[in-house]
C-alpha cells in the first residue's frame, strides 16, 4: 500500500503547524496570497455588515450586551483554539510514527511470508524424492560407515607413533645440548691453559731482554763515571791557568763587538735599498705585463679551408695530407706561445667564478677565437651574454649530474647529448637530438703551469684551443671548423661561451642565431656583457706568432724599467758586500765570546760541578739497574714454575676435550636419526589425518542425505505450519496498519479542524474590534439604558436628520423612531438583523480557510 515519505509528511506537517502564523511571515503571506485573499475580504466584508447594523436599524441594548458578551467569549477562546491546535499536532505526529511503523512491519511480514512459502516449496521436493532416493541414500551411509572409521582408527595410531616419535627425539636433542656443552666447558679450559702458557713465556722473554739491557746500562754508567772523573782533574787545572788571561779577551771582545755594530748598520742600510729597488723593478714590469701581456695564436696557410670540397677520392686524399701539413706548421708555430701575464696568479675556484673572473675568461677566449677568425677572414663572435653563460652553466651542471666524464666511466661515449639538449632548451635553443652546440676538452686542467690560478685556467683554454686547431685529425677536424667557423663546412657560429665542469673538462659552446627558438637574451648589456663584443683592437695583434711575451711596446715604462733594474743590481752587490762583512764580524765576535767563557772561572768550576752531579745520578741509575735485575730474576722464576705447572696439566685437558667431542659426534647422530625419524611419523600421521577428515566428512554428508530424507514429511509440515503463521501475522499487520492509517487520517482532521476554529476565532475579534471602532465613531452619539440613541442630530419624518437638543426618552420619540424605522429599508429585527450578519461573516470565512487547506495540500 502506497504512502506518502516520511519527509513529504513532515513537510504537511510543519505547514500545519505554521498555517495561522501565514500573516506574520512574507514568505507566508507570499505563498498564500489568493487564499488568505479571499480570508481577509470575507472578513472585511462581514466586519462591515456588523459595523453597519446600527445604521440600518436601531440597535437595542440586547444586541449590545449581547456583542459584549461575544466579544468576552471570544478572549477566552483564542487561548483554548491555540490549545486545541498544538494537541491536535501532537496527536496527528504521534498517529504518523505508528502508521509509518506499521507499514515497515507490513513490509517484513511480506518478505516473511515470500521467504517460507520458498520453504514449503523446496521442502515438498524433498519429500517427492525420498521414496526414490530413501534406499540409496542409507545405502551410502552403510558403505561409508566401516571406511571412516577404519581411517579414524589408523589416524589415532599414527597419532600415538607421533607422540613416541617426539619423545624419543625430544631426548636425543636434550643429550646433545648436554655433551656439546661439556664439550665448550672442555675446549675453554684447554684455551685458557694455552693463553696462560704464552703470557708466562712472554713475561719470561721481555723479563730476559729488560735484564740484558739493564746490565749494559751499569757497565755503561761505570764508565761514563771514569770519563767525568778524569775530566773534573783536567778542569779544575785548567782554571788555575786560564785566570790570568780574562783581561785581555775582554778588551779584544768589546772592540769586535763595535765592528760588528757598524756593519750591522751598513748591511741593513743596503738591504733596505734593494728592497726599495726591487718593488721599483717590480712595479715597472707590473705595468709593462699589463700594458702588453697577450696570448696569441697564430694560424699557418688558411687557404685550404677556402677550397671547395672535394668530389672525387684523390680530391679527398689531397686535402687530407694539405690538413695535415697545416696541423704540423701550425703546432710548431704555436709551441710555447700562451703568455703569462702575472696579475692572473691569483688562486680562484673554476666552479665558482666571480662575475668579474667570468667577464676575464669571456674576454679571453673570445679574443683567442677572434684573433683566429680575423686571419681566416671569417666574422667576429659575440662571447658571453645573459644565455649564453646560462647554456654554458647549465651544460656543465648536466655533465656533474650525470657524471659524465669522457676520460673516465664515459670514455670513448664522447658528448652527452642528454645533457646539451636539455641546457638548450632552457635558454630557447633548438634542443636538437644531436650535438650541434659544444667542442669538449679533458684533461689540461691538470698540465698548467700555474694550477688553482686564474692563470692557470687560461693557459689550459689556450691549450684547449691549440689542440683543437691543430691536432684534430682524429676526429675528421671537426673541432677545427667549428672554431674557425669555416663557412663551406656549415659549421659558423655567432655567440659563444665557456665553462667548466667539476671532473675539469671544458666546455666550448657556440650558437648561430638560426639555432633560437624562443626565449633567447642575446643583451649584451646585462649579465657579464659589460662589453659589447669580445673583437679585440686589430691594433693589439702586431705581435701575432710570437713565442714569446712581448715587452717594450711603451717606450717610457722599458727605460725606467732598464733605469731600476741597474739600481736594483748596485744595492744588490752592495749587499752581498756588506753581508760578507757581517758573516766576518759576527764570526769574530764569536770567536772572542768563546774564548772568553773558556777563561772564565766560573765556568769552569760549573762544568766541574755538573760532571760531579752527573756522576752522582749515575751511581743512582747503577743501583736502580741492579735492583732491577735482581727483581727481573724472580720474575722469571715465578713465570717458568708456573710454565711447568700449566704444561703438566695440559695432557688431561686434552684427553677430556678429546672425550667430550667423541661424545658430540655421538649424540648428534643418534638426534639426527631421531629427528628423521620424527619427520617420517609426522607425515604419515598428518597423511592419516588428512583422510580420517576426508571419511568422516563423507560419511556426515551421506548422513545428512539420509537424514533429510527420512524427515521430510516431518519438515514439510513444518516449513507449511510456518507458513500458515507467517500469513496469519501478515493479516493482523494489515489489519494494524488500516487501523493506524484511520488513526492518521482522523488526526489530519482534527488538526485541520482545530485550524479552521483558530481561523474564525481570530475573524470574530477582528469582526468585533471593527465594530467597536464603528460605534465609536458616531458623531456625538449617546446610548441610553433602553438601548436607544440619543444625539444632538434628530431624525425627521421624513428621514432627514436635523441638530437639536440631545434627544429623550419620550413615547412622542419612540413614535418618531418607529416612523424612521418605516421609512427606512426594512431588513429585520435588530437582533436578527446582527445574527445573520455574523453567520455571513463566519461562511465566509470558513471558505477561506478551507481554501487554505487545499492550497497546503498542493503545496506538498
Amino acid at each position: 500500500m502506497p504512502y506518502k515519505s516520511k519527509r513529504n509528511i513532515r513537510n504537511l506537517t510543519t505547514e500545519e503547524k505554521s498555517a495561522k502564523r501565514l500573516f506574520k511571515t512574507k514568505k507566508g503571506w507570499m505563498n498564500s496570497t489568493k487564499i488568505w485573499g479571499v480570508t481577509v475580504a470575507g472578513i472585511a466584508f462581514s466586519s462591515f455588515l456588523v459595523a453597519n447594523v446600527g445604521l440600518v436599524n436601531p440597535v437595542s441594548a440586547d444586541v449590545v450586551t449581547q456583542s459584549q458578551t461575544q466579544v468576552t467569549n471570544t478572549a477566552v477562546a483564542v487561548p483554548e483554539a491555540q490549545a486545541d491546535q498544538v494537541k491536535a499536532q501532537s496527536a496527528k505526529d504521534d498517529a504518523q510514527t505508528k502508521s509509518d511503523q506499521a507499514n515497515q512491519a507490513v513490509q517484513t511480514a511480506q518478505a516473511d511470508v515470500t521467504a517460507k512459502t520458498q520453504a514449503v516449496d523446496s521442502a515438498q521436493k524433498v519429500a517427492d524424492e525420498a521414496p526414490t532416493h530413501i534406499a540409496q541414500a542409507q545405502t551410502d551411509v552403510d558403505n561409508q560407515t566401516p571406511v571412516a572409521n577404519e581411517a579414524q582408527a589408523k589416524a589415532d595410531n599414527t597419532q600415538t607413533a607421533e607422540k613416541a616419535a617426539q619423545a624419543t627425539a625430544d631426548t636425543a636433542d636434550a643429550n646433545l645440548a648436554q655433551v656439546t656443552q661439556t664439550e665448550k666447558s672442555a675446549q675453554a679450559a684447554v684455551d685458557n691453559s694455552q693463553a696462560d702458557q704464552n703470557k708466562a713465556n712472554t713475561t719470561i722473554s721481555d723479563d730476559q731482554n729488560q735484564i740484558s739491557t739493564a746490565k749494559s746500562q751499569v757497565v755503561a754508567d761505570k764508565a761514563k763515571q771514569a770519563d767525568n772523573a778524569q775530566k773534573i782533574d783536567d778542569l779544575t787545572n785548567t782554571a788555575k791557568n786560564d785566570q790570568a788571561q780574562i783581561g785581555k779577551a775582554t778588551d779584544e771582545l768589546n772592540s769586535a763587538k763595535q765592528t760588528q755594530a757598524k756593519t750591522q748598520t751598513d748591511y741593513n742600510n743596503a738591504l733596505n735599498q734593494n728592497n726599495a729597488d726591487k718593488s721599483a723593478v717590480q712595479a715597472d714590469k707590473n705595468a709593462m705585463n699589463n700594458d702588453s701581456a697577450q696570448s696569441t695564436i697564430k694560424l699557418p696557410d688558411t687557404s685550404v679551408w677556402n677550397e671547395a670540397k672535394p668530389t672525387t677520392q684523390q680530391g679527398w686524399d689531397e686535402r687530407t695530407k694539405k690538413l695535415k701539413q697545416w696541423d704540423s706548421q701550425g703546432s710548431a708555430l704555436n709551441e710555447n706561445g700562451f703568455v703569462l701575464n702575472p696579475k692572473d696568479l691569483i688562486n680562484i675556484d673554476v666552479n665558482n667564478l666571480t662575475s668579474e673572473q667570468k667577464l676575464e675568461i669571456d674576454d679571453f677566449y673570445g679574443n683567442l677565437i677572434n684573433q683566429i677568425r680575423q686571419q681566416d677572414g671569417m666574422h667576429q663572435v659575440v662571447v658571453g651574454g645573459q644565455s649564453m653563460d646560462k647554456f654554458a652553466d647549465e651544460v656543465a651542471a648536466n655533465y656533474d649530474k650525470d657524471s659524465w666524464d669522457i676520460m673516465g666511466n664515459k670514455a670513448g661515449a664522447g658528448h652527452d647529448i642528454s645533457a646539451i639538449t636539455a641546457a638548450a632548451k632552457t635558454v630557447g635553443l633548438t634542443d636538437s637530438q644531436g650535438n650541434i652546440y659544444e667542442d669538449l676538452s679533458a684533461g689540461y686542467l691538470g698540465m698548467v703551469s700555474n694550477p688553482g690560478t686564474l692563470a692557470g685556467y687560461k693557459e689550459a683554454i689556450y691549450d684547449t684551443v691549440v689542440s683543437m686547431l691543430f691536432k684534430d685529425a682524429s676526429v675528421h677536424y671537426g673541432h677545427t671548423i667549428s672554431l674557425l667557423g669555416v663557412s663551406d663546412w656549415k659549421y659558423g657560429f655567432t655567440d659563444a661561451a665557456i665553462s667548466i665542469d667539476h671532473m675539469g673538462q671544458i666546455h666550448l659552446l657556440g650558437a648561430d642565431l638560426s639555432n633560437i627558438k624562443s626565449d633567447y637574451n642575446r643583451d649584451t648589456k646585462t649579465g657579464y656583457m659589460g662589453h659589447t663584443s669580445n673583437v679585440v683592437d686589430p691594433a693589439k695583434w702586431s705581435s701575432v706568432g710570437s713565442h714569446t711575451p712581448v715587452f717594450g711596446n711603451n717606450p717610457e715604462l722599458a727605460k725606467q724599467l732598464a733605469a731600476d733594474q741597474a739600481k736594483e743590481a748596485q744595492s744588490a752587490q752592495l749587499v752581498n758586500t756588506t753581508q760578507s762583512a757581517l758573516n766576518s764580524a759576527n764570526q769574530d765576535v764569536a770567536t772572542k765570546q768563546a774564548k772568553l767563557d773558556s777563561l772564565n772561572p766560573a765556568n769552569v768550576q760549573q762544568q766541574i760541578n755538573d760532571l760531579q752531579n752527573e756522576n752522582d745520578s749515575l751511581a743512582n741509575d747503577i743501583n736502580l739497574n741492579n735492583s732491577k735485575v735482581a727483581s727481573l730474576e724472580t720474575d722469571i722464576q715465578n713465570a717458568q714454575n708456573k710454565l711447568a705447572q700449566l704444561q703438566a696439566q695440559t695432557p688431561k685437558l686434552v684427553s677430556d676435550l678429546n672425550d667430550a667431542k667423541s661424545a658430540v659426534s655421538a649424540a648428534r647422530t643418534v638426534a639426527d636419526q631421531a629427528n628423521k625419524a620424527l619427520a617420517t611419523v609426522k607425515a604419515n600421521n598428518q597423511s592419516a589425518q588428512a583422510d580420517a577428515k576426508a571419511q568422516a566428512d563423507k560419511l556426515a554428508a551421506y548422513q545428512a542425505v539420509l537424514s533429510q530424507y527420512q524427515n521430510a514429511d516431518k519438515n514439510l509440515q513444518a516449513a507449511k505450519d510456518a507458513q500458515v503463521k507467517a500469513e496469519q501475522a501478515l493479516k493482523d499487520l494489515q489489519a494494524s496498519q488500516a487501523t493506524a492509517q484511520a488513526n492518521l487520517d482522523q488526526a489530519n482532521q482534527v488538526l485541520k479542524n482545530a485550524l479552521a476554529k483558530q481561523a474564525v476565532d481570530d475573524a470574530e475579534k477582528a469582526a468585533q474590534a471593527e465594530k467597536d471602532k464603528q460605534a465609536t465613531q458616531l458623531p456625538n452619539s449617546n446610548m441610553d439604558h433602553n438601548g436607544e440613541v440619543t444625539s444632538d442630530q434628530t431624525i425627521g419624518h421624513n428621514g432627514t436628520v436635523t441638530t437639536g437638543s440631545p434627544l429623550t426618552s419620550t413615547s412622542t420619540d419612540k413614535a418618531k423612531s418607529a416612523s424612521v424605522a418605516e421609512t427606512l429599508p426594512q431588513t429585520g429585527t435588530s437582533a436578527s438583523n446582527s445574527f445573520m450578519a455574523l453567520i455571513g461573516m463566519l461562511l465566509l470565512s470558513l471558505v477561506s480557510i478551507l481554501g487554505l487547506g487545499k492550497l497546503n495540500k498542493k503545496r506538498n
